[in-house]
């Protein structure tokens, strides 16, 4: 079977010969999961899957040659969604003009790196604060007992001073003439 666009799949995988697949059949082609490609498929307007009389998603070899080239671009040359539409934009049309797709999916964001950055470097942050926080707790707490034993020492300072200022005045009362 001759192909009007050259399919790049992930080093192993071979294209069956036939002329539509499955979505889950693309996935696998892929290496990736299908809501992958239905992220992609959302995501591209140069990715349009077909429907098969009984409203299956059948994917023909130029969608499984763009969904192959978006793959290259994403996982293997760094690009990020915009990027790779951007670079899409600027390669050949597809061939078929595209039909309006209503799809409800959840969508998984795609990985993306700067995220992944940006929240380690917060979590970096939160546990440097969690650990100065500590810090200052044990501080506080090692101070706090300082001054308990403050406070118990001029407790028991100030209990034998009034023990004997007591005595001072019970003495003076026994002796008082009444």
């Amino acid at each position: 079977m001759a192909q009007e666009m050259p399919i790049a799949l992930p080093e192993g995988r071979k294209v069956p010969d036939k002329h539509f697949f499955r979505i889950g059949e693309v996935a696998d082609l892929l290496g990736v999961e299908p809501h992958v490609v239905r992220f992609w498929q959302q995501q591209f307007a140069q990715v349009r899957p077909e429907r098969s009389s009984t409203g299956r998603l059948l994917f023909g070899r130029p969608a499984l040659a763009r969904l192959a080239r978006i793959r290259t671009l994403l996982y293997d040359e760094g690009f990020t969604i915009v990027g790779a539409k951007k670079a899409l934009s600027h390669e050949a049309a597809p061939v078929k003009a595209p039909e309006i797709v209503y799809v409800e999916t959840k969508v998984a964001q795609p990985h993306d790196d700067t995220v992944e950055v940006s929240l380690r470097a917060e979590v970096d942050r939160l546990t440097r604060d969690l650990r100065s926080l500590e810090a200052r707790l044990t501080a506080s707490e090692a101070s706090e007992a300082g001054v308990r034993r403050q406070l118990a020492g001029a407790e028991s300072r100030l209990d034998a001073e009034l023990r004997a200022a007591l005595g001072e005045v019970e003495a003076m009362l026994t002796v008082w003439p009444s």
